[in-house]
């Protein structure tokens, strides 16, 4: 209620002086809860906007690495003339004669997993090394050290962070193996075209993925026949390769079946990232492109092949 002053008169008595109305601090409960509900309609309504800038720049990120990994495998070729190649396994043929007690009865002659003896049967993300900035861990004497030396630039930012899964370090990217996993630009040593080079795509290297994320289902990262192998894998296994075909398309990561494993949980030949709507490769000229998951499984085969013959558009693999 409004409050009366009481003054001093100037002829010494009291005089009731004006009134003035007492000022109301703070807010009301309606007016706090008002306040509350707009900042939250505002967060939802920029979280969205947030994400999709996020996720922009984790993917533009992604396809820096890429570039980077590219441009490695032309460093390596104009060292070696050739491209590197994809590994082997442990009962590959060539066997290595320590290997052949393991090996005599197995169902087929390049039967086997895991790691191989010599680092020279070591895939291509072994050999890259030196021209990543990380010929430190190529020198490297211990095998551990090796596997467990974590290259940042083949990590996906979009999918997790450059840490050990299962006490290794991990790789979020594949060489493209082709259609059939013979014609493609990284193929696995010992087979015909494990020397194969940049002039022998008859394709052309602007058309042909050299390089790609790869799917993953990150429900099972480090676990068994999904991102399982140290970084430095053989390469016949998919932690190193992928396939493109009308029966292997690209896809989201997921719960995804395996090629040698029923198990609906497990495995992945294919290619694809934790990226919404489209993934990124590297032809094989350097380039980077995005590839829309959507992609016309013809179209793809195409592109995964170097020396199919058959043209397509470019332009079709795009989002």
């Amino acid at each position: 209620m409004p409050r009366t002053l009481i003054k001093n008169s100037s002829l010494g008595g009291l005089v009731m002086g004006g009134s003035r109305p007492v000022s109301r601090l703070g807010f009301t409960l309606i007016e706090l809860l008002v306040v509350i509900a707009i900042i939250a309609l505002l967060m939802a309504l920029l979280l969205p906007a947030v994400q999709k800038v996020r996720e922009a720049s984790n993917k533009m990120m992604c396809g820096n690495n890429l570039k980077q990994l590219a441009i490695a495998f032309h460093h390596y070729h104009e060292n070696y003339g050739r491209l590197p190649h994809g590994g082997k396994n442990i009962c590959d043929t060539p066997i290595h004669p320590a290997a052949q007690a393991n090996c005599s009865n197995r169902p087929s002659p390049n039967w086997g997993c895991c790691s191989p003896y010599n680092r020279d049967e070591w895939s291509w993300t072994y050999y890259i090394l030196p021209f990543i900035e990380a010929d430190n861990v190529f020198k490297q004497s211990s095998n551990t050290t090796v596997g467990r030396s974590i290259i940042k630039v083949y990590y996906c930012p979009s999918r997790r962070s450059p840490s050990l899964y299962g006490n290794w370090a991990k790789v979020d990217y594949a060489a493209c193996a082709g259609s059939n996993q013979t014609n493609g630009i990284v193929v696995r040593k010992g087979r015909e075209q494990t020397r194969l080079n940049v002039g022998s795509i008859p394709d052309g290297t602007s058309n042909t993925v050299m390089l790609g994320d790869k799917q993953l289902n990150i429900n099972r990262l480090s676990q068994t026949y999904d991102d399982n192998e140290p970084y430095n894998a053989p390469g016949w296994d998919s932690e190193i390769f992928r396939v493109g075909s009308t029966s292997n398309l690209p896809g989201h990561d997921r719960d995804h079946p395996s090629y040698t494993n029923p198990d609906p949980n497990v495995g992945s030949a294919r290619f694809g990232s934790s990226h919404p709507v489209s993934f990124n490769v590297a032809m094989t000229d350097g380039s980077v492109r995005s590839v829309t998951y959507r992609v016309n499984g013809v179209v793809w085969t195409r592109a995964c092949a170097r020396n199919d013959g058959q043209v397509y558009n470019l332009d079709d693999l795009i989002p």
